[in-house]
């Protein structure tokens, strides 16, 4: 399949190539074709990958945004928008478990007393098929680490 795509993807190339080549003085009228040609051969599986990565990054795009409680309480298959800000401004280090359930909610999932974890929803992504969660690790009963990972 991915040889017919390709194939497809040269032929396109070659007209493209050969009608450019025909307006361009440059080249004399002999060798346009086995220009467009070679051409055509080395920018299709170029063109073709190029393809390939700008679908992954567009399905495994998403926005981040700042915290919000409210967001975070109303949108729980979209915590994943949130997580990022959570974990990088460090504003769960330090917290006791109270403070955290206050500022996160009671529907977490513990592991043990020093591990609890929310789960964040689906990040978009191709082979996205498992939930992430935010994983709070305590010391304590203080954080001292969040992180996410898939479930």
């Amino acid at each position: 399949m991915v040889i017919l795509i390709i194939l497809f993807i040269t032929i396109v190339l070659f007209f493209i190539f050969n009608w450019a080549l025909k307006k361009s003085n440059r080249i004399a009228l002999k060798y346009k074709k086995i220009t467009a040609i070679g051409l055509s051969i080395v920018f299709a599986p170029l063109t073709y990958i190029f393809s390939i990565y700008c679908f992954v990054a567009i399905i495994s795009y998403y926005p981040k945004y700042q915290f919000n409680q409210q967001k975070w309480n109303n949108n729980p298959e979209q915590r994943y928008e949130l997580s990022t800000d959570i974990i990088e401004s460090n504003m769960l280090i330090g917290k006791t478990r109270t403070e955290v359930i206050q500022l996160l909610g009671e529907d977490f999932y513990e592991y043990n007393p020093e591990h609890i974890a929310y789960i964040l929803g689906f990040k978009p992504g191709i082979f996205s098929i498992d939930t992430d969660a935010l994983d709070i690790i305590f010391k304590d009963n203080i954080v001292i680490k969040v992180k996410q990972h898939q479930t």
